[in-house]
């Protein structure tokens, strides 16, 4: 039985691009009402008999070649024998026929397509064959973050409703949960990794809930508490280390920092050592030590809380020498088996334990001094203070999948994140999931960026202000131009901004950037007043002040927001978060209207990216920053 239906073409007839201005719907087909020997429950074969754009009966043609050479004022069709798609040539007459791109191929919402046809939604067919769909629910890969709020990562998570069926069945047990998932598009190609969070099953179906593999990191815990009886007196075998020490947390801290509190390792030595040992993090310690005998705040390097603040001391000749420090090194094994080489700081006991008025013995029972010091640390890996190697110390150090490129896209982690060439430096004192310090990682640069997922690999892409423009989306491209509207995004603008850099880890405060001539020109622009604090991780005053200048350029004018554009075809697939866009827009805003400019030529950031595998339509939202 032949049935003959109408339907929109950009609402449901799904096409999908072949080719530049042919496209192809896939159609279960045959020149006759069946296939022998295969009967299909609940599906019949697809007999076309004719295709209509409106009114008009558009021709067929018996090759491909003659639908590339065919009259585009008519348009044409071809379905060769036995197959399962039907390829179409056609655009709307008012159209130039010099344009290339798909979009304006497609029929005008307008105007109706009819072709002639029965099939079942959950088949689709490939090589001639028949497959039902075992997946019933649309897969939305989203690459998303708020504009200005990189510290937070949006990872991935969607329920895949599979069909029942004795295969599913097979594989879906109590031992599937945390096993990795990969989806794929019709041809093969990975789009994401995931895994199993958890399942649901009723009575024809089962539900795999699933999140994409940075989500991981939500549940990798950077947990690392001392032991105190690793910690003994050498010659009587003595616990050393005071109760108060081993109740805290092993912190680690990574590239340049200032003024990392230590720990003592040896706080209850009492007499049975001539020193105290301080550690501030796993491997080597680089000491950025500057001293003079005047206070000045430039006096940095290893420090020693007093009565009245904390007092610089003098760097030692040799190991012992009084009233100085000097480093040693201990073996320590991270939980991964791996022996690493920490470097001590050493102060003498006099120093650690100042005597009493009117004493020369210390007492070396009470609770030794704090210590604190300044410097580049793991300066054991070559260029720590750069933020790529920072991300790649704490995979390594942390992460439950491993930097490798099965699962990461190495080489474009590391050509993204070079970009970003300032030193910085992160300490971790307490017990802190690996995707909150990544975030932290993100918010803290000169440049934001975010750490995604793209086609099946974990990446990394930043927001950079000079990145090349590397897609022109004409109205044409967008299949919902007629519903889109432009947001003011009055509630993203700054008046007031804060960046915060030069972190002291000890008393938690940072040297701070502000321009209040930039705040008054954007208070009265805006009539409003708007605050923000930028928490960064940057060494140098000049590399705050860029981020000071990127935050606050958006806020001197009205940068608007475009949301929800629709794009249709799988070279969208290749859109990237943070790629530059040019958009025309213009009002009324329908296609071929020939309406009022807005924003003409307009260069875009993309900043959300969902794409949708069943119909391939990519969704973005955009916003227009400042150059």
């Amino acid at each position: 039985m032949n049935i003959s239906v109408a339907i929109s073409a950009r609402k449901n007839f799904r096409f999908y691009l072949y080719k530049p201005r042919i496209w192809t719907a896939l159609l279960w087909t045959s020149e006759t009402n069946s296939l022998p020997g295969y009967k299909p429950y609940g599906v019949r074969p697809i007999v076309v008999i004719e295709l209509s754009l409106g009114s008009t009966i558009v021709q067929r043609v018996n090759s491909m070649e003659e639908l590339e050479a065919s009259d585009l004022e008519t348009g044409a069709w071809f379905l060769a024998v036995g197959s399962n798609k039907l390829y179409a040539r056609f655009r709307h007459k008012s159209e130039a026929p010099i344009h290339a791109s798909a979009g304006e191929w497609l029929f005008p919402p307008a105007m109706l397509a009819a072709v002639s046809y029965f099939t079942d939604d959950y088949f689709f067919v490939r090589d001639k064959m028949p497959y039902r769909y075992a997946v019933l629910s649309d897969y939305k890969i989203k690459i998303s973050a708020d504009p200005h709020e990189y510290s937070r990562i949006k990872t991935n998570a969607l329920n895949m409703q599979l069909l029942k069926t004795e295969a599913v069945k097979s594989i879906v047990s109590d031992d599937i949960i945390g096993l990795p998932v990969q989806v794929e598009n019709t041809n093969g190609f990975p789009l994401e990794k995931t895994w199993v969070k958890n399942f649901t099953e009723d009575f024809d179906t089962i539900t795999l809930k699933l999140q994409d593999q940075r989500s991981r990191y939500t549940d990798t815990v950077v947990d690392q508490q001392y032991v105190r009886e690793e910690y003994r007196n050498q010659s009587d075998g003595l616990i050393c280390m005071d109760e108060d020490t081993g109740k805290r947390y092993k912190q680690d801290a990574i590239g340049y920092c200032r003024a990392v509190p230590c720990d003592c390792l040896n706080g209850y030595a009492f007499d049975q050592q001539s020193y105290r040992k301080y550690r501030a993090c796993y491997g080597k310690v680089e000491v950025d030590y500057h001293y003079s005998h005047k206070e000045s705040p430039d006096n940095m390097g290893v420090e020693v809380e007093i009565e009245n603040g904390w007092m610089v001391l003098k760097k030692a000749d040799y190991a012992g020498e009084p009233t100085s420090w000097w480093t040693e090194e201990i073996p320590e094994t991270l939980p991964s088996g791996i022996v690493v080489m920490t470097t001590l700081i050493c102060i003498p006991n006099l120093v650690a334990h100042p005597p009493d008025t009117g004493f020369t013995i210390p007492k070396l029972e009470a609770t030794p001094r704090k210590l604190r010091v300044t410097g580049t640390f793991h300066a054991e890996r070559p260029n720590i203070v750069k933020v790529h190697e920072i991300f790649k110390y704490l995979i390594y150090r942390y992460a439950v999948v491993k930097l490798t490129d099965k699962d990461y896209n190495t080489t474009e982690i590391i050509n993204e994140l070079s970009a970003i060439s300032e030193p910085i430096g992160i300490v971790i004192s307490e017990p802190k999931a690996l995707v909150d310090v990544i975030a932290d990682l993100q918010g803290g640069t000169k440049y934001g960026w975010q750490f995604c997922s793209y086609k099946g690999l974990m990446t990394a892409r930043v927001d950079l202000p000079d990145r090349p423009v590397a897609w022109e989306i004409r109205e044409t491209d967008i299949l919902n131009i007629e519903e889109l509207s432009v947001d003011a995004d009055s509630e993203s603008f700054v008046t007031r901004l804060v960046v915060e850099y030069a972190k002291n880890w000890t008393e938690k405060t940072s040297s701070t950037i502000i321009n209040p001539a930039a705040e008054e020109k954007a208070k009265m622009l805006h009539n409003v007043s708007q605050n923000r604090i930028v928490s960064t991780l940057l060494k140098n005053e000049a590399d705050a002040r860029e981020r000071f200048r990127v935050e606050m350029a958006d806020s001197l004018s009205i940068y608007p927001v475009v949301s929800g554009i629709q794009l249709q075809g799988r070279k969208w697939f290749d859109i990237r978060q943070y790629d530059r866009c040019a958009i025309k827009l213009s009002v009324p805003a329908f296609p071929f209207s020939g309406g009022i400019p807005l924003y003409p030529d307009s260069v875009w950031t993309i900043t959300n990216v969902v794409m949708s595998t069943r119909d391939e339509i990519v969704t973005i939202d955009v916003k227009k920053k400042a150059a």
